[in-house]
């Protein structure tokens, strides 16, 4: 709804999207393609303040454990190890 308003609160939800990257990606490439680029900007500012405060709070191993759970998921769903049943969205 704050999209469609033209507002640029509407980049904090998107930038907040990063824990669903399908969706963030296709919002805010719409967001590029129409030139609102208050909304792209709050949306980086957003996944920014996030990730800055992740490391303060949690310290810079969160990252590297990131990647590693990445890396795991990664090789589970390319041996079919997970049952196709079970995934949360086509995009898996």
């Amino acid at each position: 709804l704050l999209l469609m308003r033209n507002s640029a609160a509407a980049g904090l939800t998107l930038g907040l999207m990063t824990i669903k990257p399908h969706v963030a990606a296709t919002l805010g490439l719409y967001c590029i393609v129409a030139r609102r680029w208050a909304v792209v900007a709050t949306a980086i500012a957003t996944v920014l303040a996030t990730s800055v405060l992740a490391t303060f709070f949690f310290g810079v191993g969160v990252w590297g454990a990131f990647l590693d759970g990445a890396r795991e998921t990664s090789m589970f769903l390319a041996s079919a190890a997970h049952p196709l049943h079970r995934m949360p969205s086509f995009y898996a």
